[in-house]
């Protein structure tokens, strides 16, 4: 894998991870909806979607890499490393997101009670974006090394 091929394949899975996102939910949220429950389970299909997509990237990725040069082969053993350290606890963070998207729900629901639904879910996606970059941030960075070890 050369650089423009990595950094074409990372904008994709952005993209489609991000498209994904914006897709209205199946089922449509309204005013008199009180329960939060359709709502975490959303987020927990978007977090598994996200976490099995960019998993399966960086591995492909850290394999490509480990074969290009030394360099590179030592930076995909240093971010097995920190991802064998961090990954477990970045999940459990990542885990508690919903409870404040609940907190967040109940209080646009006393704040707003016609128009609360358009409010939830602009906050709803904000919040899968930002997981979105963050879990993109390790293959990002192996992508840029790939990009700066070629030129």
């Amino acid at each position: 894998m050369d650089a423009p091929a990595a950094q074409a394949e990372l904008q994709r899975l952005r993209t489609t991870l991000t498209h994904s996102i914006a897709a209205p939910p199946i089922h449509p949220v309204h005013a008199a909806d009180t329960e939060f429950s359709p709502h975490h389970q959303r987020y927990l299909d978007h977090q598994r979607r996200m976490e099995m997509a960019i998993d399966a990237f960086r591995g492909h990725l850290r394999q490509a890499l480990s074969q290009t040069s030394t360099r590179l082969a030592q930076l995909v053993a240093l971010d097995a490393v920190v991802d064998q350290m961090m990954g477990g606890r970045e999940q459990k963070l990542l885990a508690g997101v919903p409870s404040f998207l609940k907190t967040r729900f109940q209080q646009l629901r006393k704040a707003e009670p016609e128009g609360w639904p358009p409010l939830f879910e602009h906050d709803f996606q904000q919040t899968l974006r930002a997981e979105l970059e963050l879990r993109l941030q390790p293959a990002t960075g192996l992508v840029e090394a790939l990009t700066q070890d070629t030129n």
